[in-house]
């Protein structure tokens, strides 16, 4: 493997990009900064973002999913004409609906968690008073 470039700060270009997307300011400047991404960057973005969606070590799946799909709406019809991305918005699609499906999950487990604490606080608490 090459050496990593001390302009990504020794990092690797997917994880580069999400630092870089994540230290934006607002979620407000995410749409200028993939507006002025020609088609073809456009590609190597929706790459990243699946290999980062893809490793087992967690990454911002909401930024992941709002850059995916702002860069999708920005550039919908050269995206439509330009078949060699097809690939990879398969496979950011395939990572995407799994790495959300697993939040989902996750999600789910907490809330039931929580329901269940409020349910046992609720019943200690009743049981303290009727004392």
């Amino acid at each position: 493997p090459p050496a990593p470039s001390p302009l990504m700060l020794g990092s690797d270009p997917a994880t580069y990009v999400l630092s870089r997307l994540a230290a934006l300011p607002s979620a407000a400047d995410l749409e200028p900064a993939l507006l002025v991404l020609p088609v073809d960057l456009v590609a190597v973005l929706l790459g990243f973002l699946a290999d980062a969606l893809d490793r087992p070590a967690a990454c911002d799946v909401e930024l992941c999913a709002r850059a995916s799909a702002c860069a999708l709406r920005l550039h919908r019809r050269a995206v439509a004409a330009h078949a060699p991305l097809r690939r990879p918005l398969r496979k950011l699609r395939t990572a995407l609906r799994a790495r959300l499906d697993a939040e989902r999950a996750l999600f789910g487990e907490n809330l039931a968690a929580c329901r269940v604490a409020a349910l046992r606080s609720a019943g200690e608490g009743r049981d303290e008073g009727g004392d």
